[in-house]
């Protein structure tokens, strides 16, 4: 057999004629794969002399250059003396190996060697030979990124068939993205992660796959309940919060807020936001309070009107009010209610309120009782022509009485004139003393009983009457005077005809009066003045004509006496009468009285009706109760009945009700104590320019409210100018 046409020979060892020749060659096959390189190996002798030899030594090495590592020795047998030439007939393979290699990642030599030596005839001479082969690398692809609108650098790397890349860890950026992984194309989905395994045995172009960030934004009710669910921000895209709100007993939500001390940047409900983060968003709350207001009740506050209460948070109420003669018991929680509150008490009700101090009556003024006076003489015998009056009572006091003192006037006087004490020093008593002396029996008086104690005072005013006559003269004092008739009591004022009973007139009156006369019209009875002359010029008596019309008897009168007369040219006063004769069909006519006519004192405007103000309605809605007014004469009547139009609280504050226009209006304020509803009082006041005022509803123990039930009747009678 003979070695393969590309073995490679080494050197020629000669023996000693020349045509002894020997030398040894390696043959080389390779066969590879993809990724293995299989080398199989033939060590070949060869020599142009036929020789028969066993005793010689055979080398072999593999990956060096020289064989050092003896094999063994190699029959050798060759048969052919080919002289000068090789022959395939004297060529043995020395052994053979077959050697696999595995590609790497770079390509790489195998190296062989073989030596023989003490081959017969060739002397000491050895033969060697050396061969290589060179493993390749195997197949490589190029990985490149492609960032895909982010930003970095990342090296492009190599793939070698069959073995895996450790893909680039380097991940790109990209402001409001965050990196997912690596496509195969610009915009497909995920194919590798960052340092993923790439194993396939081909180039490519990695593209990075982004995601736009989004942010949770969530909610905290901060002590609270309710609050909306989490909400999701894209980047740079504002986002509207939630315009749930958040509940809290007791509290009121004001805002979100990054921070849940409120120090952070708020939200309102349903705001924009626009930062790219996540937050948390803490609920603020704003405690809820309530407002105490106090009413004093008739009384009056103190420094504090209004307190203000914290939700959840006992307030100690610091309110404070006084009142003249009431002891303060507490605070109520209607005008008219009991002690809710103590004064100091803690107030936990998480409402508002208003409260109203509750009063005690602490002080009664001192009491008088069946006040009798009684004319009497000087020995205390009951007389109506004594000059004395007995003054009797009995009196009680809740402190002691300082004094009594009684005193008393003529009924006209404006001022007392006399007075006398009574000395007392106890709760109760009774008084019945003498007192005057000098009390003029025709007149009438006025006596004032006063008690007083230690915190205050109060009195009783009663009236004597002259003596009482069924026809009294008077008779004149001074020279200008002309004396006076009364009829039922005493006479006591001058040139006056005074009636002291009912007149009662059953037919038409007719008067004889001079050509001129003057009249006063005083409570309603005739004050009049008449000279003596007729309108004739003939002296007569002025009187009163007989009930037929004639004039040809009178009942006569004084002087100056009570009839006008008719006017003349000689005194030019106003007529009575027709003229010509004053008493014609038994009226009056154009009569004078004070500088007013008569007609204006006995005129009747009828009723008016009442503009109320805004704080009063006409009770029940009907017509029949709305306030009226109506004026005959000079005097003032006022009815009606009206209800407020919103509770009023019971105090010294007045309400307008109406107002009067001029010629209704009093010349001098007027005060009526008028009822109320059930067994409540109020002050009715009209005042001199006309106002018509409500003030001081009570119900005998203090002040009270009067609600939109009560009824308020108006009754009032007064004289104007």
């Amino acid at each position: 057999m003979a070695a393969p046409s590309s073995t490679k020979w080494g050197n020629i060892a000669e023996g000693d004629k020349d045509t002894r020749k020997g030398q040894i060659g390696i043959y080389a096959g390779v066969t590879e794969t993809a990724t293995t390189v299989t080398v199989s190996i033939e060590v070949w002798f060869r020599s142009m002399y036929s020789l028969n030899d066993s005793s010689n030594s055979y080398y072999y090495n593999t990956g060096a250059t020289s064989a050092t590592t003896l094999i063994g020795s190699k029959t050798i047998n060759h048969t052919v003396n080919t002289g000068s030439g090789w022959s395939t007939s004297n060529q043995t393979k020395l052994g053979s190996s077959s050697y696999t290699y595995n590609k790497g990642t770079s390509a790489s030599t195998k190296y062989y060697a073989a030596k023989l030596t003490g081959i017969d005839n060739l002397g000491n001479t050895a033969m060697t030979v050396t061969t290589s082969v060179t493993v390749p690398a195997l197949a490589s692809y190029t990985v490149a990124y492609n960032m895909n609108g982010g930003s970095g650098s990342i090296s492009s790397q190599t793939k070698y068939y069959g073995k895996a890349l450790t893909l680039s860890s380097t991940k790109p950026t990209r402001t409001g993205y965050s990196f997912q992984g690596w496509a195969t194309s610009a915009s497909g989905s995920v194919a590798y992660k960052a340092g993923a395994s790439y194993t396939a045995n081909a180039a490519a172009t990695l593209y990075a796959v982004w995601k736009v960030n989004t942010y949770t934004v969530s909610y905290n009710a901060n002590g609270g309940g309710g609050q909306p669910s989490n909400q999701t921000k894209t980047y740079g895209k504002t986002l509207t919060l939630s315009s749930t709100k958040p509940t809290r007993t007791g509290y009121s939500f004001v805002s979100w807020n990054t921070k849940s001390d409120g120090s952070g940047t708020s939200y309102t409900a349903g705001a924009s936001y626009t930062a790219n983060a996540a937050v948390t968003l803490y609920a603020i709350w704003k405690i809820n309070t309530y407002t105490i207001t106090y009413n004093a009740n008739g009384g009056t506050l103190g420094s504090v009107k209004t307190q203000t209460k914290n939700y959840g948070t006992a307030l100690k109420l610091t309110g404070t009010a006084t009142r003249t003669n009431y002891t303060f018991k507490g605070w109520a929680t209607s005008a008219d209610g009991s002690v809710a509150y103590a004064s100091g008490a803690n107030y936990t009700a998480n409402a508002g309120v208003t409260l109203y101090a509750v009063w005690e009556l602490s002080y009664v003024k001192p009491r008088i009782n069946g006040l009798i006076i009684s004319r009497c003489d000087s020995a205390g015998k009951i007389s109506d022509e004594g000059t004395y009056a007995i003054v009797g009572f009995s009196w009680a006091s809740d402190l002691t009485v300082s004094s009594i003192k009684i005193e008393w006037k003529l009924a006209s006087a404006t001022s007392y004139t006399n007075s006398e004490q009574v000395t007392a020093s106890d709760k109760k008593g009774s008084v019945y003393k003498k007192v005057g002396g000098t009390i003029d029996p025709e007149k009438t008086y006025t006596f004032r009983v006063t008690v007083t104690d230690s915190n205050g005072s109060n009195y009783a005013i009663r009236n004597i009457t002259g003596s009482v006559y069924h026809i009294d003269c008077k008779p004149p004092n001074a020279e200008d005077e002309v004396g006076g008739v009364s009829i039922g009591k005493p006479a006591e004022l001058d040139g006056v005809f005074d009636v002291g009973f009912e007149a009662r007139f059953r037919d038409s009156v007719a008067f004889d009066s001079p050509a001129a006369a003057r009249a006063s019209l005083k409570a309603w009875c005739f004050d009049i003045t008449t000279n003596t002359t007729n309108s004739s010029g003939v002296f007569r008596y002025p009187g009163l004509a007989q009930p037929d019309g004639t004039t040809l008897y009178y009942v006569r009168t004084t002087q100056q006496g009570l009839l006008p007369y008719e006017s003349n040219s000689t005194n030019g006063s106003g007529n009575v009468g027709t003229s010509g004769w004053p008493f014609a069909s038994g009226h009056f006519k154009n009569l004078f009285a004070d500088g007013y006519s008569v007609a204006d004192y006995i005129a009747d405007s009828g009723w008016k009706t009442a503009t109320l103000s805004s704080d009063f309605v006409k009770y029940d809605g009907k017509d029949d109760n709305i306030p009226q007014y109506r004026k005959i004469g000079k005097q003032v009547q006022i009815r009606g009945t009206i209800s407020p139009k919103t509770d009023i609280a019971g105090s010294t504050d007045a309400y307008l009700i109406f107002t009067l226009p001029e010629g209704y209006r009093p010349p001098k304020q007027v005060s009526v104590v008028s009822p109320g509803s059930g067994a409540m009082r109020w002050l009715l006041t009209i005042t001199a320019s006309g106002e018509v005022r409500f003030q001081r509803y009570n119900n005998g123990a203090g002040y009270v409210t009067a609600t939109t039930a009560a009824w308020l009747p108006l009754h009032a009678m007064y004289f104007v100018d």
